[in-house]
């Protein structure tokens, strides 16, 4: 039996979600496996009954940057001074971190984009196996505004990667193959260092064990119970309306709602805390609202719903596909990575996935309308995707190996 620590970012659900599922498959292989995330992601392990680091709790959160930046500018893409934030903080988190674990004493440390880990000296040069998991390895400027940042990432990312004894991507395309630089305008194509670093393409993972999801009657029972909805619910459609863990998208959502014929659907919202003013905008919409406490679980919950409009964040369209949930992903303005995600999908995670690209187009929402209506009157049928459940089952035997 190995012992592994699991350490995520806490920017969003995504990173804590899958590498919640992936440490889950270790312990059931009969590994000990503890999770050191930081606050808000340390509710979401809890909530699952995994091990948690209790260093977790101690530390600053950075989803607030990420919130705060998307307030101010209405977009997901990355700034030079909103990178220099989240760098100051998890610096303090890092030595807070290596104040209280010892490194040395696990046989493998997975760091899931972990700032905290890149940040700390002490772990970058332990005698511990260190595996870097990511879906990207550069960031890609998404205009003038974004570049100077996306110069200054890529150039920390190579130094701190080189450190790592191997590394795993669970993106939707081979990085082995990408043409892009590093540093944009020099240095070497991803490609050329994937491919000479060794990197371990696996694909997406979901976020949850097959095994984990309940079916959708017993979904369905649990939530009526839960939320007292009547027998009447049973059969309306369900329509979820989800973001990740912070609330950047809250206004393309409430967009594409507003705008949309929903007819006697239901419609749950897993949101957390919008302004006050935001819910006047649906009125005449039956809204049921997941308390803040269910959201972790929701993944199994999932086969409730008969379609979701949520953010393209590739662990919630890989999830979503994989247990065949119809799903409306809008990528965050300006967010390199959904952008990327929404066009990939389709195309790798199978039919269950609709891009909704070019929010500002005009008849726009008479075709997001027309989509809705589609699926709601049960005529999308798509099927589910297995593949990313059996890619947590060859991200694990990758893991198992480095343990060796």
């Amino acid at each position: 039996m190995a012992k592994v620590l699991v350490a995520v970012s806490s920017i969003g659900y995504g990173h804590v979600a899958r590498s919640r599922a992936l440490a889950r498959l270790l312990q059931n292989r009969g590994h000990s496996v503890e999770i050191l995330a930081p606050p808000p992601t340390d509710g979401y392990v809890r909530t699952w009954g995994t091990p948690l680091t209790p260093v977790s709790e101690k530390l600053e959160p950075i989803s607030p940057i990420v919130e705060r930046w998307y307030e101010s500018t209405g977009r997901g893409l990355i700034g030079l001074r909103m990178a220099l934030e989240e760098q100051k903080i998890a610096q303090r988190n890092a030595r807070v971190v290596e104040e209280a674990l010892d490194f040395d004493g696990y046989d493998l440390v997975l760091a899931d984009e972990s700032w905290e880990l890149l940040e700390s000296p002490r772990f970058l040069s332990s005698s511990t196996t260190r595996v870097y998991m990511a879906d990207f390895l550069h960031y890609s400027p998404t205009g003038v505004s974004s570049l100077a940042a996306a110069l200054a990432v890529n150039r920390y990312l190579k130094r701190r990667l080189e450190r790592f004894h191997a590394i795993l991507h669970v993106g939707l395309e081979d990085p082995r193959g990408e043409g892009q630089k590093w540093m944009i305008l020099w240095g070497p194509r991803v490609g050329d260092w994937a491919r000479e670093k060794g990197v371990e393409w696996i694909g997406p993972l979901p976020a949850l064990l097959e095994s984990e999801a309940l079916s959708r009657e017993e979904a369905r029972l649990v939530l009526s119970d839960s939320l007292g909805l009547g027998p009447e619910d049973m059969d309306r459609p369900w329509l979820l309306a989800a973001l990740g863990g912070t609330r950047a998208g809250y206004r393309e959502l409430l967009e594409i709602l507003s705008r949309s014929p929903i007819g006697d659907a239901l419609v749950f919202l897993a949101t957390g805390s919008l302004p006050g003013n935001a819910r006047r905008r649906l009125v005449g919409t039956r809204l049921v609202e997941l308390p803040i406490g269910q959201r972790p679980l929701l993944p199994r919950f999932l086969r409730a719903f008969d379609a979701s409009i949520a953010p393209a964040g590739l662990t919630t369209l890989t999830t979503h596909a994989a247990l065949g949930l119809p799903t409306l992903a809008f990528p965050l303005p300006g967010h390199f990575e959904q952008e990327r995600n929404a066009r990939l999908a389709p195309r790798v995670l199978g039919d269950c996935i609709k891009p909704l690209l070019g929010t500002h187009r005009r008849g726009f929402h008479q075709d997001v309308g027309n989509v809705i209506e589609y699926i709601l009157g049960n005529e999308w049928g798509c099927r589910a995707t297995p593949e990313p459940f059996k890619n947590l089952e060859k991200a694990s035997d990758f893991l198992e190996r480095r343990i060796g």
